[in-house]
């Protein structure tokens, strides 16, 4: 696989050109600048770059100013983990510094970088890392579409956010990055993507910030979620539509009708319908737990999506009383 562990494969044939960054390198505590501490109220990062003033030029990597020739190249040529993760973090001190600078997004948008940082993604351990390179492709993703078909293209099978979906940390950024990726059904064939989203919608209540790019989670994961419940053929559709209902979808849906805006309830009035297609007796359950009131408000807005979804729900919910 392209996107194997780095430090188990192969030599690559430039490999002679790789930088030869020194275990010393590693442990001097210049690394340690630009550091990103997590907060415990709201789980974002709060990056702070101010407890040195030194140019990274100090470590003799050849860094001047927006220079990113050289770790750039250690993504190309290098197989060693430790130092594809300084040059990730050099790449993403440049990047704030140059405060998307569009040379340095010109220098980015390469699939060959963009696949290196995925690479550094599917086989670091360091959540600081990881949530660099995340932050790094969503400002790629928003400013160039080409680059996010760079990244479904290299992982077709979204096996690498399946892994970052599982990280206690993050999961909530990774959702938000899956979001703006926009990946399609036939990408989503991973057993327990249902439950990996299903998480990312009870706990996303808060705006998840990836650099500058700010998401609502819960967004993301309807998203997600309607991709996986309307975009295969029926019978898929069908069996996972009863998987969501198995591990209490329903109740974080309705939860959404209660708490999100027009547009999340939309979206979860919608996925409310597709459940029920898939395991109609889920209709006893919303018939006693769903507000009416909140239905009706649907009905009575002037969206046509809104009204239709939400008079499919409502003549779902009656077909109890025939």
């Amino acid at each position: 696989s392209a996107l194997g562990n780095r430090e188990q494969s192969s030599t690559r044939k430039w490999a002679n050109a790789r930088l030869d960054l020194t275990s010393e390198l590693l442990a001097s505590e210049y690394f340690h600048l630009f550091s990103c501490h997590r907060q415990p109220e709201t789980g974002s990062a709060i990056c702070n770059h101010t407890e040195k003033s030194n140019d990274f030029g100090e470590l003799n990597l050849g860094i001047s100013g927006n220079d990113l020739s050289r770790p750039i190249k250690v993504l190309y040529t290098s197989d060693n983990l430790s130092d594809c993760e300084i040059a990730v973090r050099l790449i993403a001190k440049a990047w704030l510094d140059s405060q998307g600078d569009p040379m340095v997004e010109l220098s980015l948008s390469k699939a060959a970088v963009v696949e290196g940082i995925l690479e550094v993604i599917s086989s670091s351990k360091d959540d600081e890392i990881l949530e660099l390179s995340m932050s790094i492709l969503a400002e790629l993703v928003v400013r160039n579409k080409v680059n996010r078909q760079i990244i479904l293209n290299a992982d077709p099978q979204l096996e690498i956010f399946v892994r970052l979906l599982r990280n206690d940390a993050l999961f909530l950024k990774a959702g938000v990055l899956l979001y703006l990726l926009k990946p399609r059904a036939r990408q989503m064939l991973s057993h327990e993507l249902v439950e990996l989203i299903l998480r990312v919608l009870q706990d996303g209540d808060r705006i998840q910030s990836l650099f500058t790019v700010k998401c609502s989670p819960r967004v993301a994961a309807l998203y997600l979620l309607e991709q996986i419940l309307t975009g295969f053929d029926i019978d898929k559709n069908v069996e996972n539509a009863k998987q969501v209902v198995s591990l209490g979808g329903l109740e974080l849906l309705i939860r959404t009708l209660e708490v999100g805006d027009s547009r999340e309830r939309k979206s979860a009035t919608g996925l409310l319908n597709s459940c029920i297609q898939g395991d109609g007796d889920c209709r006893h359950y919303l018939a006693e737990n769903i507000k009416k009131s909140f239905i009706l408000e649907l009905l009575l807005s002037n969206e046509g999506k809104s009204s239709s979804s939400a008079l499919s729900l409502l003549i779902e919910l009656l077909c109890l009383n025939g």
